[in-house]
């Protein structure tokens, strides 16, 4: 079993009951914050210098579901705050915001320290196992209406790019389906013996 990395500011035991203990899923979620939370911190600067404040918001809220996917609680209850200032147009605390830009790119890099498998686009290497794994975690997500439900359900798609029902259940969690798509989940979960 793979060792979990101890990383400052994430609760890692959350993460992996969370996960339940899917070390891939983790460094797919880490890489994806890596590659993409620097570039919605920008954005958010930028609407905040535009006092677009419900596009910020919008950004905010991305930002605040990957600190949370991560187990990033604390990161993740600031965030919801400025998403929530935001929303209800005001400007936001620099002072704070300045100072969660830096706690954002220290953890981003320690992120990028740990062994990041890249997505493999091959299917043959996806086992029921994972399949299962991943389907109980959509299933989470799309009972909570959590917008992480996103994430795990194109990876889902790219793992199973041949199979015309994941895909069909990944345009529904696109579309923020997320009644129909839980149900389209249940079928997928009966026909493949997981329920």
């Amino acid at each position: 079993m793979k060792d979990w990395p101890l990383i400052a500011n994430i609760d890692m035991n959350l993460v992996r009951q969370r996960l339940q203990d899917n070390y891939a899923l983790f460094t797919e979620l880490a890489r994806n914050f890596v590659e993409q939370t620097p570039w919605l911190m920008q954005q958010i600067k930028e609407q905040l210098k535009h006092r677009n404040f419900k596009v910020a918001a919008r950004y905010l809220h991305q930002v605040k579901g990957k600190c949370a996917n991560l187990g990033a609680t604390g990161f993740a209850e600031d965030v919801a705050q400025m998403e929530q200032a935001a929303r209800n147009g005001s400007q936001l605390d620099h002072q704070k915001f300045e100072a969660l830009v830096i706690r954002i790119q220290k953890l981003s890099e320690q992120l990028g320290q740990i062994q990041i498998r890249q997505p493999q686009n091959v299917s043959s290497e996806y086992s029921l196992d994972d399949l299962q794994q991943e389907f109980e975690i959509l299933q989470q997500l799309l009972e909570q209406n959590r917008m992480d439900a996103i994430e795990i359900s194109q990876k889902l798609s790219d793992k199973a790019a041949n199979n015309e029902q994941i895909q069909h259940l990944n345009e529904m969690v696109n579309q923020l389906q997320f009644a129909q798509a839980l149900k389209k989940l249940h079928q997928l979960m009966r026909k493949t013996g997981f329920e």
